[in-house]
């Protein structure tokens, strides 16, 4: 196991204490119960809504369960991973929970750009961003699709190392500054075109006071999730201040920390996403849900005590027999009209 003499980590008391530490537990923590519901909420508006939405909307609906459903069943399980093992135990678990840590952060961030830009072209009726939406499409899947195959495979190829960092041991990835940088710039990129394609028809041509106050609202949601992912990958790339040991500059990264960072960075892209919907969609969603379990629920047990009525009641020939059969043709007749 090597060994390597640390220079220094940025705002490394601050990321070591047991205040931090407390805090990202008890928000990773909370983080499944949340996700579990948000997406309940968010499948159950597709599935009950299926059959009456405009095709411009299926696509968004896509995206959205797609993007609810890996956080949901990725997620779960390692933000779970993330708080139970602890990298610095040994390299193998270091590895481990890194490259699973990491693609779940990189995977999460490419379907949150896809989910961002469908529901940004909902807003562009004219198509006069469709330029722009188009670009940026390719723009996803071109440059940002082969850094993120680039940073899952690095995960399986290198393996992790031990520096000393302030005294104390740690496993910490190496890296040159590019990948980081490139995934930062790229997701910089994504995230203003997205906003411009969200924005600008409604400040090109006049609409109503509700669609801006939806943009507006899409807008904020966004410039705070491009914010925390940006802030991630400045503080990724200039945490270490490097290792000329060996006549290059060798940054790092120490895993314990930035693993517990990009959850939290992802649960503020979900808590964002999530916010871009009204709070009166879930109000809409629990209420026709309820209304629906309802339903259900109060025939099964309306017939369940006419049969019971019906069985401490004892048959006094044909004729009372075929006036309940009657009568309840009628009612049912009746409740049709």
């Amino acid at each position: 196991e090597e060994l390597l003499a640390g220079m220094g980590y940025l705002f490394y008391d601050s990321f070591t204490s047991e205040t931090f530490y407390i805090t990202s537990t008890v928000i990773i923590a909370s983080y499944p119960v949340q996700i579990i519901i948000l997406t309940f909420a968010h499948f159950s508006a597709v599935l009950l809504n299926k059959h009456r939405i405009m095709e411009s909307v299926r696509k968004v609906n896509v995206e959205t369960m797609i993007y609810y459903g890996f956080n949901c069943l990725a997620g779960i399980p390692v933000g779970s991973m993330i708080l139970i093992y602890d990298p610095d135990r040994s390299l193998t678990t270091c590895n481990v929970t890194y490259g699973v840590g990491t693609t779940m952060i990189i995977l999460s961030n490419l379907f949150l750009y896809r989910l961002l830009l469908s529901k940004s072209t909902l807003y562009d009726p004219m198509s006069q961003m469709s330029r722009l939406s188009t670009l940026t499409w390719w723009f996803i899947h071109l440059f940002y699709l082969p850094v993120v195959c680039y940073g899952i495979a690095a995960q399986v190829i290198w393996s992790r190392v031990y520096h000393d960092v302030n005294g104390h041991r740690h496993c910490v990835e190496e890296h040159t500054r590019i990948t980081p940088a490139l995934l930062g710039i790229i997701d910089f990129g994504i995230s203003i075109a997205c906003m411009v394609v969200l924005a600008a028809p409604t400040i090109i041509a006049p609409t109503t006071k509700a669609v801006r106050e939806v943009v507006i609202r899409n807008c904020t949601v966004m410039a705070i999730a491009t914010t925390a992912t940006s802030l991630f990958f400045v503080y990724v790339i200039t945490a270490s201040n490097g290792d000329k040991t060996e006549e290059r500059d060798r940054h790092y990264l120490i895993v314990r920390i930035v693993l517990r960072l990009g959850a939290l960075v992802v649960y503020t892209n979900f808590l964002m996403v999530s916010l871009s919907w009204p709070i009166t969609f879930y109000r809409k969603i629990v209420s026709e849900g309820m209304k629906k379990i309802g339903s259900t629920v109060t025939p099964s047990m309306s017939g369940a005590l006419n049969r019971g009525k019906n069985e401490s009641q004892p048959v006094h020939g044909h004729h009372r027999g075929s006036s309940k059969f009657l009568s309840g043709r009628i009612s049912m007749h009746g409740s049709g009209r």
